[in-house]
């Protein structure tokens, strides 16, 4: 069987995207920007800001 990638990355890959939805659901509930989310979630995982703005616009929507 081919695995494209092994259950410890889907794992990681996983928290980190529940850790980083929590992080935008509590600013945007504290009534921060969308445009400071962004720059928040860049800051705080080190993400460049294509890939934070990414992540907020679909976790902004939910």
């Amino acid at each position: 069987m081919i695995t494209l990638f092994d259950d410890d990355y889907i794992l990681k890959m996983y928290a980190l995207t529940q850790e980083v939805k929590g992080v935008v659901e509590t600013y945007k509930e504290l009534g921060f920007s969308i445009k400071d989310v962004i720059h928040k979630v860049a800051e705080k995982f080190n993400f460049p800001e294509d890939t934070s703005e990414y992540y907020v616009n679909e976790f902004w929507k939910n």
